[in-house]
């Protein structure tokens, strides 16, 4: 059975009662999109069938001349048996799993029974399996990495990942390398794309500690307040819970003369105690400055990141923080946002020794919530003039 679609239902002769039966015969038809065992007469381009015999959902084509299925409706997947030359998990499947001798499979690639391409390496010749779980040089190669190689204190950590924090001034002094004790070597720029030294050192500027804790600092020192210096630290995390942007603002003139951008609260790689680190600036005079935080959302990063590419090859790319820098403004008529509620993280456990700790073992990182300092300003950021994010 198919549900018919009527055409031509008005006429002079026609009952009332009669056509409109068959409009609401026609609408039923559409809303079900004409499922039925058979296909339905007098099909046109575009017309959808749902074929409850094969529980296929199929489309006419554009020819008018076939039925195309789109849709298997029973296992809720898409129908790929039309596919020509396309990968399919079928193909995949057969191509990793192990092949008889003398038959060439990804496994037996550079071995004795199927020859190899030019560019294998021949150290992958020894095909026995390791039954332990552990990697030697006998299973895999003379010529190979091995455990014995790495050392016993290899990280075999399979859940981190690395992010990236900037930090920029327009005058001079001390801010917390995002990241801390898990960094990289930081890097320097300046956004103007001028020649002009700028002033940087990874140490504190002052003859007092900054904190009393050990505290990643680098010390930054624009040549003149006509450019912005940038330094960034990419770092070692499998955090990310909020996304962090820390503003330094004169209180008079209402400039912003240091920025600091990560997805993780400085705290974090820099002693892991939000009371001692709240803030990326350090010997910051209250009376004269203040300090504003922006937390923007999971859509908000998603449009800063979206603009780091620049497609001319003559020009740089981009960095995070010098497009909030140079893009967007502090929007005071917003209103002030909630303060981050949700634990954070904030390192590894204390006295982690990597040497103890079995591979792929589950580490549970440290996590706070981050307590409000009573002079933060919690703000939106907006494009110049336009919107908010």
């Amino acid at each position: 059975m198919s549900q018919d679609y009527s055409d031509d239902i008005f006429g002079t002769d026609h009952q009332v009662q009669v056509d409109m039966q068959q409009i609401e015969d026609n609408f039923a038809a559409l809303k079900s999109a004409f499922s039925g065992t058979s296909a339905p007469p007098d099909p046109v381009a575009g017309m959808w069938w749902l074929d409850t015999t094969t529980h296929l959902l199929k489309i006419r084509n554009e020819a008018n001349s076939d039925w195309q299925s789109v849709w298997n409706c029973a296992s809720n997947k898409p129908v790929i048996t039309n596919l020509s030359g396309e990968i399919t998990g079928a193909m995949i499947s057969a191509a990793i799993k192990d092949a008889a001798a003398g038959t060439a499979s990804l496994r037996t690639l550079g071995t004795a029974a199927t020859a190899a391409c030019a560019g294998n390496d021949a150290r992958l010749s020894d095909t026995r399996t390791p039954t332990d779980g552990t990697v030697t040089e006998g299973k895999i190669g003379a010529g190979a990495v091995t455990e014995g190689k790495l050392g016993a204190s290899a990280v075999a950590q399979a859940k981190l990942k690395t992010s990236t924090g900037e930090v920029s001034t327009i005058t001079s002094g001390n801010l917390a390398l995002p990241g801390g004790e898990y960094g990289f070597y930081p890097q320097l720029k300046r956004a103007d794309g001028s020649t002009d030294t700028i002033t940087a050192s990874i140490a504190n500027n002052y003859a007092t500690p900054i904190v009393n804790v050990y505290y990643t600092n680098i010390f930054l020192k624009a040549v003149s307040e006509t450019y912005t210096a940038y330094a960034q630290q990419r770092y070692v995390t499998s955090s990310g819970e909020v996304f962090w942007i820390f503003f330094k603002r004169d209180k008079l003139t209402g400039r912003i003369v240091s920025s600091w951008a990560a997805p993780d609260h400085p705290c974090m790689g820099n002693g892991g105690k939000p009371l001692l680190v709240p803030h990326p600036f350090s010997n910051v005079d209250l009376s004269e400055f203040e300090i504003i935080v922006v937390n923007p959302d999971a859509s908000g990063v998603a449009e800063l990141t979206g603009k780091m590419a620049v497609a001319d090859e003559s020009k740089p790319d981009l960095s995070l923080l010098q497009i909030v820098n140079e893009q967007y403004e502090v929007d005071e008529k917003a209103g002030s946002p909630d303060w981050p509620s949700i634990p954070v993280t904030v390192g590894l456990p204390v006295g982690m020794d990597w040497k103890r700790v079995a591979n792929d073992s589950l580490v549970v990182p440290v996590k706070k919530i981050i307590p409000r300092p009573e002079y933060a300003l919690t703000r939106t950021l907006r494009l110049k003039g336009l919107k908010e994010i």
